[in-house]
C-alpha cells in the first residue's frame, strides 16, 4: 500500500500519519497543479485576478460528484478532499495560464494596478460518474477594462478518467482546470466570445 501511495505522489497527498495509511476508508487529499506551456505570441496588457467566487458546493474542499441518473443532486465524497478549496485552485491556474501569454499577470495577493482585472466565479467542480468517469470544471469571469466590462462568458471543459483510483481523478481534474482556463486566456487575449473547450 505505501509502495502504491509513492507512486502517485506527485497528484495525491496522504493526509494522516502512519497509524491510518493501511486503513481502506483513510482521508485522501487529492493536489492539483497544471502547468501551461509559454505562447509563441505575447500580449503586452497586464492582469490581475480578483478572489473567485463560487457556487456552495464547488467551494467545499470535500470531493464532489454527480449521478448522472440524479443531475440535480451534488454528492459530497466521504474519504477523498482538495489539498485546496477549488475556487482557489482555479485562481492560481488562472494566474498561471495569463501569465504564459499575458505581459504580467497576478492573482489576489498582490494588489498591483493592471490594464485588465478578471472576475471569475466558478460554477462546477465535480466529477460526472459513469464507465469512465469524467472531471467537469465550469466558470463564469467579467473583464474589467478601463472601469467598465471589456468581455464576460462563461467556459467549461472535462477530461474523462484513466482510471478509479485517487490520482486517476486528480489527473482528470487538472486536465480539465487547465483547458477551461487555457481557452479563457486564448478568448481573452483574442478578443473574441468564449470558444467551446470540450463537452460538460
Amino acid at each position: 500500500m505505501i509502495a502504491r501511495m509513492a507512486a502517485i505522489a506527485p497528484l495525491l497527498l496522504i493526509t494522516a500519519g502512519c497509524g491510518v495509511m493501511g486503513k481502506a476508508d483513510a482521508p485522501v487529499t487529492l493536489r492539483l497543479a497544471p502547468v501551461f506551456g509559454a505562447a509563441t505570441a505575447h500580449d503586452r496588457r497586464s492582469v490581475s485576478v480578483a478572489p473567485a467566487d463560487a457556487a456552495p458546493t464547488a467551494a467545499r474542499t470535500r470531493y464532489a460528484y454527480v449521478d448522472p441518473a440524479r443531475p440535480g443532486e451534488v454528492n459530497q465524497a466521504r474519504t477523498l478532499f482538495w489539498e485546496e478549496p477549488p475556487p482557489r485552485a482555479l485562481g492560481r491556474a488562472l494566474v498561471s495560464a495569463l501569465r504564459a501569454r499575458f505581459a504580467s499577470a497576478s492573482g489576489a495577493e498582490v494588489a498591483i494596478p493592471a490594464d485588465l482585472r478578471v472576475l471569475p466565479m466558478l460554477n462546477r467542480f465535480e466529477e460526472v460518474s459513469g464507465n469512465p468517469g469524467r472531471a467537469v470544471v465550469a466558470f463564469e469571469a467579467t473583464v474589467i477594462e478601463q472601469g467598465k466590462v471589456a468581455h464576460a462568458g462563461s467556459w467549461c471543459a472535462s477530461a474523462p478518467f484513466a482510471g478509479n483510483s485517487p490520482s486517476a481523478r486528480a489527473q482528470a481534474f487538472e486536465a480539465a482546470l487547465a483547458s477551461a482556463t487555457g481557452a479563457f486566456v486564448q478568448d481573452l487575449a483574442a478578443g473574441t466570445a468564449p470558444s467551446a473547450a470540450g463537452p460538460c
